[in-house]
């Protein structure tokens, strides 16, 4: 014998799939936050959503090594807000691995997504860097 209960948890059930089945317009996708890294293996810009190795480039200047700064190990909170804070590694150029914390901010509207265009490095409580970053070319 069926108990009372599951037939109207069957109910139920199959009257919310034949809702769903009806062509409810779907939510839009929440917009997306990105970041512009240089691309080393094709030579160009990439937009990435919270990155775990990220070179970023100066806006405004050739991306040569002299205009980016390297970044690896990165771990990301507050991805998405207006600030987003990242730990990792920061290479400069001919000396070991620094400890580095970066701070994106000056996030801006571009299509339906956001991207940041400001980087602070920060080491040793101290701030190495304070750049713009490249803005929206989706």
């Amino acid at each position: 014998m069926i108990s009372a209960c599951l037939v109207r948890r069957t109910i139920a059930a199959a009257s919310v799939g034949g809702l769903l089945a009806t062509g409810f317009p779907a939510q839009a996708a929440a917009p997306r936050a990105y970041v512009v890294c240089w691309n080393i293996s094709n030579q160009d810009i990439a937009y990435r959503v919270k990155p775990k190795n990220c070179n970023l480039p100066f806006a405004g200047k050739g991306a040569f090594s002299a205009d980016r700064v390297d970044f690896s190990k990165l771990r990301w909170h507050d991805w998405g807000k207006r600030v987003a804070f990242g730990k990792g590694k920061r290479f400069p150029p001919g000396g070991p691995p620094v400890r580095t914390r970066l701070i994106l901010s000056g996030r801006e509207k571009c299509d339906d997504n956001y991207i940041y265009r400001r980087a602070t490095v920060r080491e040793a409580g101290k701030v190495i860097f304070r750049y713009r970053l490249y803005g929206c070319q989706l």
